[in-house]
């Protein structure tokens, strides 16, 4: 008699869970503006930022004719919150880069070689800003919010690595100058625009 009783009681719950699972959550995306401290070994992009030498301190790998690599890319932290029986999910994204993964070879420590690592940086802005585009047109709820945030996630870092790729082939890792110079257009005319019609 009592197990009779506890089903109804069992499935209301269940339904009230379900109902609550399908619903809607509010997305709050967030540009981070994080600072990193002075001895950090990671600097967050800010926009007209600039990299200089002295952020590369990794150590060269002085086989082969890379003069110098930038380990950079893209992240985010997410929470959720409920008030008054809704949800929202708070999310916020940043791009890095890592000072002790990046280096340059001594000899090689030109303002032309140096352009070409920024625009590196600058492509894992443009996935960042991806990312959030894609975040705010995404319909999250609490049942598929971390399922959608990792596949969106996926998706941008995805595109981001193919960018990165297709820059150095394009250029031969910057050694064909007009390549360069064209592949230099076309990243800061695409970051101008994101950064215009993302925040």
């Amino acid at each position: 008699m009592l197990y009779a009783k506890l089903i109804p009681v069992f499935l209301i719950a269940l339904l009230c869970q379900q109902k609550l699972a399908a619903q809607p959550l509010a997305a709050s995306v967030v540009l981070s503006k994080r600072i990193a401290p002075a001895v950090s070994d990671t600097i967050y992009h800010k926009p007209g930022q600039s990299l200089v030498w002295d952020n590369f301190s990794g150590t060269p790998n002085q086989g082969g004719r890379v003069a110098a690599l930038t380990s950079s890319g893209f992240g985010f932290d997410a929470g959720m919150s409920y008030s008054n029986r809704k949800g929202k999910i708070n999310i916020n994204v940043y791009a890095f880069f890592n000072k002790s993964k990046s280096w340059v070879k001594p000899d090689k420590k030109t303002a032309y070689i140096l352009a070409h690592e920024q625009l590196h940086f600058d492509i894992s802005c443009i996935g960042m800003l991806l990312f959030v585009q894609k975040l705010r047109a995404a319909n999250f709820t609490v049942q598929n919010y971390s399922a959608e945030l990792n596949r969106i996630y996926s998706d941008a870092y995805k595109q981001m690595y193919e960018m990165q790729d297709d820059y150095d082939k394009g250029t031969n890792n910057g050694l064909l100058r007009k390549e360069q110079q064209e592949w230099a257009g076309r990243i800061r005319g695409q970051l101008a625009l994101l950064s215009a019609t993302v925040q």
